[in-house]
């Protein structure tokens, strides 16, 4: 019973250890109005790895198959496929944070103007 007791006690240390290593490392940049480069490079590197599987993933299987012509042509394809998806949600995130903010100016731009009448 011992050993169990204090193995759950080091699997919540380490546990704790996580939740404040992502405490540190993103949330509190996150506060401060700071976005962190690495959570854009680990982005970046997610989709390179995924759109190289891809078309590693596509080649084998039609090479095995026996077209290979196609397999070139259908893993370019897919490849691209892959990367207009990630830019168009790449540009849909940025025009949703970009309408976010505008919203936010305004509604603050509005409250300094009801604040500034108020006080006039």
């Amino acid at each position: 019973m011992l050993t169990i007791s204090k193995q759950s006690s080091v699997i919540g240390r380490r546990l704790s250890a996580l939740q404040l290593t992502s405490l540190m490392l993103v949330w509190r940049p996150l506060q401060k109005g700071k976005f962190p480069n690495y959570i854009v490079v680990v982005v970046v590197v997610v989709v390179v790895v995924v759109v190289v599987a891809d078309v590693v993933v596509v080649v084998i299987v039609l090479v095995v198959s026996g077209v290979v012509v196609l397999g070139v042509v259908v893993a370019a394809a897919a490849a691209v496929v892959v990367v207009v998806v990630v830019v168009v949600v790449v540009v849909v995130v940025v025009v949703v944070v970009v309408v976010v903010v505008g919203v936010v100016v305004v509604v603050v731009g509005v409250a300094v103007l009801v604040v500034v009448v108020v006080v006039v």
